[in-house]
């Protein structure tokens, strides 16, 4: 059974040993009154008080003010007289004081606070090595400006690949993104789980035992030239395990176009009918639909 989720908001307790309770059972109709001041008092921060004016505007009954005045007769004692209103006696007992509220959220907030610092602080040696490096990529590449830079978040510190004792604290996805970006100059989508566990496996088959900033640049640098080479493959870890398994294929020439990719509306083989009688119906038709092909492939 899993366990249940406190809803947002403030909350105002009552004790079960209420229900049948001398006080209450004495109170009556009162109790009525009673509940509706204290869901108030809690609600504004009062500690247990409640004016006179705002015991006149809660809910029914009607007759509020003779019951807040039989609540405070000794027989049953919720309620006492103060000045401008009534007291909820027993209030702070069962409930949060507006200063104890204060003093839990100021505690609340310095423990966020303090754990943003001490995770941002972390990862600000990793994330200035990042951005500060310089990496040897094809002349032909497109380099993006610094504003393009990825920033590792702590999550993404936290990712499977960050456990590796390879010294770059789970940044080699992004070097890797980096290196892609570089050359396409187009957002590189973050790699997914199965796409770093690609990643790792490279690293292990070609990255030659580097560590820290060496590794980061090779990943980066591997991660142009594949990206130069095979610039209509699917670019992910794995393609790239496959590029390099393979020796790497040669790099296209720097300044040369790029291949234009296989253009759409490709007009369908045409296969006339054994029956000589059927054959000029069946050819009308497939001129019509190798018109509609041709008119297609021209407006692309």
């Amino acid at each position: 059974m899993s366990a249940r989720k406190r809803r947002p908001g403030l909350f105002a307790c009552i004790g079960l040993d209420l229900l049948g309770h001398p006080k209450a059972n004495a109170a009556g109709a009162a109790m009525l009154t009673w509940f509706w001041a204290t869901l108030h008092s809690r609600k504004h921060h009062r500690d247990g008080f409640i004016s006179d004016v705002d015991i006149e505007n809660l809910p029914k009954p009607s007759n509020r003010r003779a019951l807040a005045e039989r609540l405070a007769e000794p027989d049953v004692d919720l309620f006492e007289r103060a000045e401008g209103g009534w007291k909820i006696l027993k209030f702070e007992e069962w409930n949060e004081t507006k200063t104890e509220i204060d003093a839990r959220r100021e505690a609340t907030r310095a423990r966020v606070e303090k754990h943003r610092n001490t995770t941002g602080n972390a990862l600000q040696p990793a994330l200035h090595a990042q951005s500060e490096r310089i990496t040897d990529v094809p002349s032909n590449a497109n380099v993006p400006d610094s504003d393009s830079v990825l920033v590792v978040s702590p999550s993404e510190a936290s990712a499977p690949e960050a456990r590796r004792d390879d010294g770059v604290f789970g940044m080699s996805g992004d070097a890797y993104g980096n290196g892609i970006r570089m050359v396409t100059n187009k957002p590189f989508a973050p790699l997914t789980r199965f796409d770093t566990q690609d990643l790792q496996r490279m690293i292990a088959a070609h990255g030659g035992g580097l560590r820290g900033q060496p590794l980061l640049d090779w990943v980066t640098k591997t991660a142009a030239e594949f990206a130069t080479a095979k610039p209509y493959l699917s670019l992910t870890p794995a393609k790239c395990t496959q590029w390099l398994d393979a020796g790497r294929a040669t790099l296209r020439p720097a300044g040369s176009p790029a291949r234009e990719p296989p253009k759409r509306g490709t007009i369908p083989a045409i296969r006339r009918p054994a029956n000589p009688e059927a054959a000029g119906e069946q050819e009308s038709g497939i001129m019509k639909v190798a018109d509609r092909h041709i008119a297609k492939a021209g407006g692309q």
